[in-house]
């Protein structure tokens, strides 16, 4: 008898947390599930250098550039920042390159040198650009057009073949063609 009652309760309670969770998730009210807006100009940010000196990362921005959020504890970031350093070495002349770190000075200067990274890196500790480009995951790639448009953005870990695919279609594209595509 016991064991019955301790059933219906558990049941009934599991009910309850069910119906009241959903009631919270859905009166919370809307919830971002995307990415930037495209074709939206990129704000105003500042953001540090290795140095620890505040820059304008508008200011770096002068033509097609690929901006890249990570973070150097995660696996994934590793991977991409690792594999867009290899394409980099092949595209920087057609287009610009922005690793932009979410994770401390030291840490991302260690990281830099571990792997040796030459993609520039800039660093946002408190967040600033994941918050206004309402990023929900790293590594997230940016693509910018030269009036410093998001014109794309790629969340997840992409292999060195696909970087150099979506990069080298990205600076021969004309500003028409590449707007508006989603992940």
């Amino acid at each position: 008898m016991k064991t019955r009652w301790n059933t219906i309760l558990f049941v009934s309670g599991s009910a309850f947390l069910s119906v009241f969770l959903g009631w919270y998730l859905h009166s919370a009210g809307p919830r971002v599930t995307e990415g930037p807006t495209l074709d939206s100009k990129l704000p105003l940010f500042l953001v540090t250098n290795l140095k620890g000196e505040a820059i304008s990362l508008n200011a770096m921005i002068d033509r097609r550039t690929v901006l890249v959020v990570f973070s150097v504890t995660c696996p994934h970031c590793q991977s991409e920042v690792t594999n867009l350093n290899d394409v980099y070495s092949f595209l920087k002349d057609s287009l610009q390159f922005i690793a932009l770190s979410i994770s401390g000075r030291q840490d991302t200067q260690q990281f830099i040198d571990s792997y040796d990274i030459t993609v520039p890196v800039v660093i946002d500790s408190t967040f600033a650009v994941m918050d206004r480009f309402r990023t929900r995951a790293v590594p997230t790639l940016y693509f910018l057009d030269q009036h410093q448009r998001i014109r794309q953005f790629r969340p997840g870990k992409h292999t060195t073949e696909q970087l150099f695919s979506l990069l080298t279609h990205f600076c021969a594209a004309n500003d028409d063609s590449i707007g508006g595509r989603r992940p």
